[in-house]
Parts: C-alpha cells; sequence; structure tokens
C-alpha cells in the first residue's frame, strides 16, 4: 500500500529508483543509505528531512520543496537546486558531494556548506549572505554577481572570486586564501 504522505518515518537502505510512484509529502523523515539516483523528484515536498549516505546524484527537482533539509555522506552530484521550489527553501550539507550542481539565483541565506566537494557549481548570481563554507573545496566554483556579504570562506580551499563581479562586504576569508581573490590579476605568488 503507497501513502501519499509520511510524517516521522525512517527509510533504511531503500532503493527508490525501483519504486513507481513516490509520496508528495515527507515530514520529519530519515533517509539512510537510499538510492534516489536519476528520479523524477519534481513537486514532492521534504519538510525537516535528513539524508544520510543517500545518493540524489542526476535527480529531476523541477518543483522540489526543500524545507529544513539536511543533507550528510550525500551525493548530489549535478543537481539543479535552481529548478527547486524556493518558498521557504532551507538546507544544509555536509560531507556532500555537490561536484557540477547549480545553484543559479539561489537564495540560500545562512546555508552552512561543510567539508563538501563543491568543484563546478555554479553560485551565479546566488543569495549566499551569512553562508558558511568550511573545509569546501571550491574548484572551478562559478561566482558571477552573487551575493556573498558575510560569507565565511576562512576554510575553504581552491576558489576564484572576482571582488569586482560580486557583492562581498564583510565576507571573511584566511590570509592563506586570499590569493583566490586576486586570480584575475594574474600575479605571481609565492
Amino acid at each position: 500500500m503507497e501513502f501519499s504522505e509520511y510524517f516521522q518515518t525512517e527509510f533504511n537502505d531503500i532503493d527508490f529508483s525501483t519504486k513507481n510512484k513516490l509520496a508528495k509529502l515527507f515530514e520529519e523523515c530519515e533517509f539512510e543509505n537510499c538510492n534516489f539516483a536519476d528520479l523524477d523528484l519534481g513537486q514532492i515536498v521534504f519538510e525537516a528531512c535528513t539524508f544520510k549516505n543517500c545518493d540524489l546524484s542526476l535527480v529531476n527537482l523541477h518543483d522540489t520543496a526543500f524545507k529544513n533539509v539536511f543533507f550528510e555522506n550525500c551525493n548530489l552530484k549535478r543537481l539543479r537546486f535552481d529548478s527547486c521550489n524556493e518558498f521557504i527553501l532551507k538546507l544544509e550539507f555536509k560531507n556532500c558531494n555537490l561536484q557540477e550542481s547549480s545553484f543559479f539565483q539561489v537564495n540560500l541565506k545562512n546555508t552552512i556548506f561543510q567539508d563538501c566537494n563543491l568543484m563546478e557549481v555554479d553560485f551565479t548570481e546566488a543569495i549566499l549572505l551569512d553562508s558558511s563554507f568550511d573545509d569546501c573545496n571550491l574548484g572551478g566554483a562559478v561566482f558571477d554577481n552573487t551575493h556573498l556579504e558575510r560569507a565565511d570562506f576562512r576554510t575553504a580551499t581552491n576558489f576564484q572570486i572576482n571582488p569586482e563581479r560580486n557583492k562581498m562586504k564583510n565576507a571573511r576569508f584566511s590570509s592563506n586564501n586570499l590569493a583566490g581573490l586576486l586570480v584575475k590579476y594574474e600575479l605571481d605568488m609565492e
């Protein structure tokens, strides 16, 4: 029997790719070691949910709602978060692979990225006020007309951010990673 809503339910070791139909609402649910790869999660609401050790790579997120959702040790490669329902969009990421994902024009105020692979992620025109990138690899990530006010990059690595093309007032950097702000000047830094 399939339900259209789940509340405070734990899902462990489930391959959702074998399911014909998914519920439309998951509230306060926990997903652990689950496979969602290549699925259509469009128009599904995830509220106050946790995903641990899950594969969500290449899923369709058209009009998907993530309200206070935490991802830990998840594969989130090539996701289009810019196609999510932005109403009350609130996410947190720990030790996740978000390589080649897009947050184009997404409001990510106060978002925590901790120990994440953010290589080649598109943050163009995103709002990242007060967000943090703790121990994240930002190699090839795109920041263009991005709102980075008070964002914390002190332990981030491999980023290249042009201060002239982004709003960066009170953004935080360490003296060890300032080179990522000077790349456009082609300086020889040793």
